[in-house]
């Protein structure tokens, strides 16, 4: 449902406010839906294919469940794997039959070399808009800038001029970004890695839409090349307008989760987790019910009696 179809509800548990804060109660209030279970309208499925093995997933992929690598079931592997101590320890090539978990950035492709960055803006009105960015230089210093006040910051800003794009020359080249953040747009903006010498574009390393502020991606490795299935826990995206998507269309359990953030906000947490409860409870229901009556574990195979029929043996 959008926000406007829950917006008097909003109002009746908050009171009367702002739209901004009607928004961001509610973001809360389904941010504390999606973290209690992986609901069916919080899931969803995507194919991407891969020339590298290495895939960034779009903002909307919170957090990788299951993925599937041309056709086959692989193991999820989180990016901690390689420092267990029965793990496979740093690896330039992924086994068949395991995904990595790499964890989030801010770039959907990182800069091939190190680099100098611009930024092209689809609207004169996002001329000047704010595009910072943090990270190292090639001598693996941290880049510093200078700011309006002259005092030395963290990072550096990225020029976004509407058909100018224009590298910083008072910049070093970048070799790794660590974070990115950025002014709200009416449009969409992109980052380009140029080659520091020639100024020729390499690659576009980001594609941001106009309420990407704070851009972060989850990553995947999987084996090279190949089509990966990915299932997933969407992202809990902010609402910012009357006319946004909400994927919950039961309101009931929305308002009672409402009710659980402004309790809280007034410091009367036994009565937030009531509410809380009820509001999960409710979620569970639904979904129970939705729930058809198939078998979802996998069914077990004995291998070692493989070849012989008569023992082969199925574990339910």
């Amino acid at each position: 449902m959008l926000f406007s179809d829950f917006k008097q509800d909003a109002i009746d548990v908050l009171g009367s406010c702002d739209n901004a804060r009607l928004w961001a109660r509610t973001s809360d209030a389904i941010r504390l839906l999606g973290n209690k279970a992986r609901w069916e309208w919080t899931l969803g499925e995507m194919s991407i294919t891969s020339d590298d093995g290495l895939i960034t997933l779009p903002r909307e992929v919170k957090t990788v469940l299951s993925v599937a690598v041309n056709q086959q079931p692989v193991l999820l592997r989180d990016q901690w794997y390689e420092y267990h101590i029965n793990g496979s320890g740093e690896e330039t090539t992924i086994p068949c039959g395991y995904a990595t978990e790499t964890g989030a950035w801010s770039t959907f492709r990182d800069p091939p070399t190190p680099v100098k960055l611009v930024a092209t803006v689809n609207s004169p009105s996002d001329t000047n808009k704010k595009l910072r960015v943090y990270g190292w230089d090639e001598n693996g210093d941290r880049i510093y800038t200078a700011g309006a006040d002259g005092v030395m910051k963290d990072g550096f800003l990225v020029p976004q001029i509407y058909g100018y794009p224009v590298p910083r020359a008072d910049v070093p080249n970048i070799e790794k970004i660590d974070y990115i953040e950025r002014e709200q747009t009416s449009d969409r903006v992109k980052l380009y890695a140029i080659d520091p010498v020639t100024l020729e574009t390499l690659t576009v390393i980001g594609n941001y839409r106009p309420n990407e502020t704070k851009p972060t991606y989850r990553r995947i490795r999987i084996t090279a090349p190949g089509t990966a299935r990915i299932k997933f826990q969407r992202s809990d995206i902010p609402v910012q307008g009357d006319d946004d998507w909400i994927s919950t269309e039961n309101k009931e359990a929305l308002r009672l989760a409402l009710r659980a953030v402004k309790l809280r906000e007034d410091s009367r947490f036994d009565a937030a987790s009531v509410s809380e409860k009820e509001a999960v409870r409710l979620l569970s229901e639904e979904q129970e019910s939705l729930r058809p009556p198939t078998q979802t574990g996998p069914q077990i195979v004995d291998e070692s009696y493989r070849d012989d029929p008569e023992r082969l043996f199925y574990y339910g």
